[in-house]
């Protein structure tokens, strides 16, 4: 059984069949419940704290702010929290105050 990644980007960087839709956020708490049922491994890699606090916002549990990398397994899911615009200067990342609105959700499935 592949884990559960919370991911700010949509990194599919490795080879592999990917599966990708958009969600809303009941549909992504749906989908951490069911995996938290079926106990799959839940990872955060989640960047910064106001994308951590929007999902924890939706999820009800803590999440990990985790800069670190990860490598994609076989049926591994994530769900997806982004903003929808990029923001123009770099060194503004992680210093504004970002609302709900601002963000698109996704579940991507690594299918093999």
């Amino acid at each position: 059984m592949g884990r559960l990644l919370l991911l700010n980007s949509a990194i599919c960087h490795f080879e592999g069949v990917y599966r990708v839709r958009k969600a809303t956020p009941e549909e992504i708490k749906e989908v951490y419940e069911r995996a938290k049922k079926e106990g799959r491994k839940v990872e955060s890699y989640i960047g910064y704290p106001d994308t951590a606090q929007i999902l924890y916002n939706i999820l009800g549990d803590e999440v990990e702010v985790n800069r670190g990398e990860f490598t994609w397994e076989k049926e591994d899911i994530a769900i997806v929290v982004r903003l929808k615009y990029r923001v123009q200067n770099p060194k503004e990342k992680g210093k504004f105050d970002p609302r709900p609105e601002d963000f698109e959700f996704l579940v991507i499935e690594k299918v093999e």
